[in-house]
């Protein structure tokens, strides 16, 4: 925006407050920072940048509850952190032509002191071109601690120094930044020492309960879906892949190893339902305790997809008493229910958009 031209100064801010069940709260800490971005006195210049998105449930919290929850460590770190940030750090580092040796400092999430250390590690960094993540004096502030620690680096910047910065998170975003002389002229400001300088240590466990509103337990720890099945099965729950022979052409979904035509086995390219349209095969009606009283029926509904392929799917935005055999569908990704701290979400098949407008009442 800034680059653009529709705005002169953008104030960005993180903060976080969370609560972990399971023995993660002791390693959580409470923080916020801020950083303003503009076009004058510029004390750090962005000279790159790099994305890589991945949909991952490992550690999360669902929106209007307390809790941070995560899958088991050996998913959450294999198949998430130590295998995403690396892969993001190092494509921006060979798309700008950097290695190791060309950084300052720096600045990356790690969820604990340990992991951190195993991360620079994995990157090639020297101990003392890592930013501090202060472990033992703060915690791990989840959304803020990359930022905190971007301000705590320009604090002890000097001119020319390259500060790479690596998030995480759904994957991650990757920023280099060069340090001008304007460094020169933030001296002595407040910032992360300063603040960590001044803190005041609670008297007890019973105090530190009391300003938290803490609660013995988490409610949802338990139940819901799995993270690991959504992670291996992400293409056939989120983009609706099923999969075509290679040999005789069918299509089906969900996925198969076996070809239910030919029978060939493991012979197959990924094929999307996502924007196929159908027509209704068979269908009935559902008035069962899981449907809410104001929903009810419910229409599950077996759909034959042009150009082939058969599966079963709820209906959606529908008049229950007018769906009938024969009658033409698309596919909608819709919410799927919730559990665990988990909101689920899934395709569901609709009468075609606009199509029964003007026919409610009829």
């Amino acid at each position: 925006a800034v680059n653009a031209g529709s705005a002169k100064n953008l104030l960005v801010t993180a903060s976080d407050l969370r609560m972990g069940s399971g023995g993660m709260d002791s390693g959580f800490g409470d923080g916020a920072a801020a950083i303003i971005i503009g076009d004058k006195d510029v004390i750090a210049e962005i000279e790159g940048s790099y994305t890589l998105s991945n949909e991952l449930l490992d550690v999360w919290r669902a929106g209007g509850t307390r809790y941070v929850r995560s899958w088991e460590d050996r998913f959450v770190f294999e198949e998430g952190y130590l295998k995403i940030l690396p892969q993001a750090v190092k494509s921006f580092m060979e798309k700008s032509n950097l290695a190791a040796k060309d950084i300052t400092k720096a600045v990356f999430y790690g969820p604990d002191l340990r992991r951190h250390r195993q991360m620079a590690d994995l990157l090639g960094f020297k101990p003392e071109q890592v930013q501090e993540p202060f472990y033992d004096k703060l915690g791990n502030t989840g959304t803020s601690f990359v930022l905190l620690m971007l301000v705590a680096a320009l604090e002890d910047a000097k001119p020319g120094d390259k500060i790479l910065v690596a998030s995480y998170g759904d994957g991650a975003d990757v920023l280099l930044f060069k340090v001008t002389d304007k460094i020169k002229n933030i001296t002595g400001k407040w910032g992360i020492k300063r603040s960590l300088g001044s803190k005041m240590l609670m008297r007890n466990m019973g105090e530190y309960q009391a300003y938290r509103d803490f609660a013995a337990s988490d409610p949802e720890r338990f139940g819901g879906a799995s993270a690991s099945v959504i992670a291996r099965e992400r293409d056939a729950i989120y983009a609706l892949h099923g999969v075509k022979c290679l040999t005789c052409g069918t299509v089906q979904y969900p996925p198969q190893r076996v070809c239910t035509q030919c029978h060939t086995k493991d012979n197959f390219e990924p094929y999307s339902f996502a924007d196929k349209k159908g027509k209704v095969f068979t269908f009935t009606l559902k008035h069962g305790a899981d449907i809410p009283p104001f929903a009810r029926p419910g229409v599950d509904t077996m759909v034959d997809f042009d150009g082939g392929g058969r599966a079963l799917f709820g209906m959606t935005d529908m008049i229950a008493d007018k769906v009938q055999v024969g009658m033409d569908v698309e596919m909608s990704f819709r919410t799927f229910g919730s559990g665990g701290g988990i909101r689920n979400y899934y395709w569901r098949c609709m009468p075609p958009r606009g199509s029964w407008l003007g026919k409610e009442t009829e």
